[in-house]
């Protein structure tokens, strides 16, 4: 017997220059002392890194104002651990690289489906949950703690995947140097449940959500300093997909975004 199997041609793969990492390559380009992908994505071509503590990145020139970034094809401008309206801080995506099954990078000419940003556009995709038996793991990086969990429904027809992270960052600073006025903590959750309802209609529904916490009081504080300030951004979305026959797929998705922020000043 021979057995021949393939993949689904991604979008990056049409567009031209696109470039997708998945599994290893993700793990291994993610960072050793923040578990980002979007630093993975930094090492793809025609992506430039301006600043080592932040995730954003150049594209052919183009600042991160005008990339695009989307997760399981949804709009997701607000799902990145960051503080407004503080330049010395950082930044890091609200998701975890174990629970993503690709990271594509799409330099330009490729259709404007989602958002129409002039510059390029980042697609995380989620990987679905286990579906022969329950499997966790906990793992610590330079910066943060993280716990993810998968397994298959009851029913045997579904999956579903579970992944938080806490930053311990604050923590060590305040024992390093306990006389210390700067703080940094974030946190961040997803969920994700996959039903197949029929051999031919498939249900999914995606959870994430995170917040992120700024604390400094020096005394030099000038009057328009943000002492304290924090971040909070959410994702719930539903994806209905219908695949007729081997060669055709359709999907339709509804979701809800957004954030919110309040910094506290002197």
């Amino acid at each position: 017997h021979v057995t021949v199997s393939g993949a689904v041609r991604s979008e990056a793969d049409n567009a031209p220059a696109g470039a997708v990492l998945h599994g290893r390559d993700l793990q291994a380009l993610r960072g050793v002392m923040l578990d980002d992908p979007l630093r993975a994505v930094q090492a793809l071509p025609a992506a430039t890194s301006t600043d080592d503590f932040y995730s954003e990145f150049a594209v052919r020139g183009n600042s991160f104002r005008y990339v695009g970034l989307a997760i399981d094809g949804i709009p997701s401008p607000y799902l990145i651990h960051s503080i407004h309206a503080v330049t010395d801080g950082g930044s890091i995506a609200m998701v975890n690289s174990e629970a993503l099954g690709s990271a594509s990078l799409l330099p330009g000419s490729y259709p404007q489906r989602i958002g129409r940003r002039l510059g390029a556009q980042i697609d995380l995709t989620t990987r679905d949950g286990n579906r022969d038996a329950f499997h966790g793991r906990a793992g610590v990086s330079g910066t943060s703690a993280n716990f993810i969990g998968e397994g298959p429904l009851g029913s045997g027809r579904g999956a579903w995947i579970v992944s938080a992270r806490r930053s311990y960052l604050d923590f060590l600073l305040e024992r390093i140097d306990p006389d210390g006025s700067f703080g940094f903590g974030f946190s961040d959750a997803l969920a994700k449940v996959t039903v197949d309802v029929t051999p031919r209609n498939q249900l999914q529904v995606l959870t994430v959500i995170g917040r992120s916490v700024f604390d400094e009081e020096p005394e030099d504080l000038g009057p328009n300093d943000e002492a304290f300030a924090t971040s909070r951004a959410w994702l719930s979305a539903a994806t209905w997909r219908f695949t007729p026959t081997s060669q055709l797929s359709m999907s339709q998705r509804v979701y809800l975004t957004g954030m919110d922020y309040h910094n506290v000043s002197k």
